[in-house]
C-alpha cells in the first residue's frame, strides 16, 4: 500500500476542492447589486488564504490528515456562506458644512411604520418641536416606549418639515434641552442597540442631527467625546467609530498644514 501515493491523491483532492468552491463563490458575488464604495470590503477571500497557508503547514499520519481534510472543508464552507451575505448600503444626510463622513445612515425608516407615522404626521402640522415632544414623547420615556412609533420616530419624522424652519436637525436641539446631553446620548445608545429597525434607524438620524450640532459648534475631538460618553466612563462601542471618524475629520479641516 503506498501511503505517499495517497497523500498525493488527497492534496490533490483538496486543491480541487479549493478551486470549484473559489469559482462558484467567484460567480456568486458577481450577482451582488453595487452598493456604496466606502462600505468595508469583504474580508473573505484574504481568510481564505490564511486557512489555506495554515493547513498546509499541517503534517502527521494518514488518519490525522483525513480528520485535516474534514476541517478544511468545514471552514471553507462557511467562508463561502458567509459571502452570499449582502453589504450594507449607506445613505448620506446632506447637511451643509458639515463632513457627509459624519452623517452616514445604514438603515432606512421602515416603510409599514412610516405609513401610519405620516397619517399622525398630518395631524400635528403647524405645532413646535416643544409641543410635539410633550404630547408625543415625554410620558412614553419613562415606560419604555421611547421607540414606539408614535413617539421618538414620529418626533423625528416630523422634525424633518420642521428643521426647514428652525435649523435643529432631527430636533436634536430640542431634545437637548428637555431631556439633558447626557440622557439623549443614552437614548441614541438604546437605540443603536436595539433589534427593532425603527428603533435602529430612528436613533441613527438623532446621532447625525448631534453630532452635526457639534461640528457647527466646532467642538473640539476630546469634547466631542465626553459628549458621546452619555454619562459613562467610556465611549460606548456604538459610538466608537464615529467619534475617530470626527477625530479624523476635525484634524483634517483644522490642523495647519505645513508649506
Amino acid at each position: 500500500f503506498d501511503t505517499g501515493a495517497t497523500n498525493s491523491a488527497l492534496m490533490r483532492l483538496q486543491y480541487l476542492l479549493v478551486v470549484a468552491l473559489a469559482v462558484i463563490a467567484m460567480c456568486a458575488d458577481a450577482s451582488l447589486p453595487i452598493v456604496n464604495p466606502n462600505v468595508l470590503l469583504d474580508r473573505s477571500d484574504v481568510e481564505t488564504r490564511r486557512i489555506l497557508r495554515a493547513e498546509k503547514t499541517i503534517g502527521g499520519e494518514d488518519n490525522e490528515e483525513r480528520g485535516a481534510m474534514s476541517n478544511f472543508a468545514n471552514k471553507i464552507a462557511k467562508l463561502f456562506k458567509s459571502k452570499k451575505a449582502l453589504p450594507v448600503e449607506s445613505m448620506t444626510v446632506a447637511v451643509a458644512g458639515v463632513p457627509e463622513e459624519l452623517t452616514m445612515l445604514t438603515k432606512a425608516m421602515p416603510s409599514e411604520a412610516m405609513n401610519k407615522i405620516d397619517k399622525l404626521v398630518k395631524g400635528i402640522n403647524g405645532k413646535s418641536l416643544d409641543d410635539v415632544y410633550t404630547a408625543h414623547v415625554m410620558e412614553k420615556l419613562p415606560v419604555g416606549k421611547a421607540f414606539a412609533p408614535e413617539a421618538l420616530p414620529l418626533y423625528v419624522r416630523y422634525s424633518e418639515e420642521a428643521a426647514k424652519k428652525t435649523d435643529d436637525l432631527f430636533g436634536v436641539k430640542t431634545l437637548e434641552r428637555e431631556l439633558g446631553l447626557e440622557k439623549l446620548v443614552k437614548y441614541i445608545e438604546l437605540g443603536l442597540k436595539s433589534k427593532d429597525d425603527l428603533a435602529f434607524a430612528t436613533a441613527e438620524r438623532l446621532r447625525v442631527g448631534l453630532v452635526s450640532k457639534f461640528w457647527k459648534e466646532k467642538k473640539i475631538p476630546t469634547d466631542m467625546a465626553i459628549s458621546m460618553k452619555g454619562g459613562n466612563t467610556a465611549v460606548d462601542k456604538v459610538n466608537k467609530d464615529l467619534v475617530k471618524k470626527y477625530l479624523v475629520q476635525h484634524n483634517t479641516a483644522y490642523t495647519p498644514v505645513a508649506v
